[in-house]
């Protein structure tokens, strides 16, 4: 395990942040998807009043912004890091502006219940958190769209980030 203060620097627009969250909730995700994630985020390297932050952007409630240090102190459980490929760094701005676009729309509540009963198919009116992940990489055509979305702690599958690191 590394200390997020070791890694800030190295941390990108368009990396990826993957969660395991130690609740009931996190459990049952974690048995369905047969996966030691739960939960997945996009880091995003956002300027606010002229310093350098990491934020990431997820699927919760809503598509919101959040700084990384916070919900890292907050988080009961842990947290993966894994930097995008640097072939893809010219895609990075993409993936910015395209995430930040989709702030505010809802939750995908239908889709997340549906992954109860099996795997969703990939749509970007509403997102539950792997296919927002999923939606930006296709949208910055990193790779092809899925015929079902991806759950979480499955992203290695596409082959398009390094090494992942676990942080706190």
């Amino acid at each position: 395990m590394i200390v997020y203060d070791k890694i800030w620097p190295y941390i990108k627009t368009g990396d990826k942040v993957e969660w395991r969250t130690e609740s009931m909730l996190g459990a049952l995700i974690r048995m369905r998807t047969r996966t030691n994630r739960n939960h997945c985020s996009i880091c995003i390297n956002y300027d606010e009043e002229d310093e350098p932050r990491r934020h990431i952007i997820e699927a919760n409630e809503f598509i919101q912004l959040n700084l990384l240090s916070d919900r890292l102190r907050e988080h009961k459980g842990t947290a993966y890091w894994a930097p995008l490929k640097s072939r893809y760094d010219d895609r990075r701005g993409i993936i910015k502006n395209w995430a930040l676009e989709q702030r505010g729309i809802p939750y995908d509540w239908g889709g997340f219940f549906a992954c109860v009963l099996g795997r969703i198919f990939y749509d970007v009116r509403r997102f539950i958190c792997s296919e927002f992940l999923c939606a930006a990489l296709v949208n910055a055509e990193i790779i092809e769209q899925p015929k079902v979305s991806p759950w979480p702690g499955e992203f290695d599958q596409f082959g398009c980030f390094g090494r992942e690191i676990r942080i706190k």
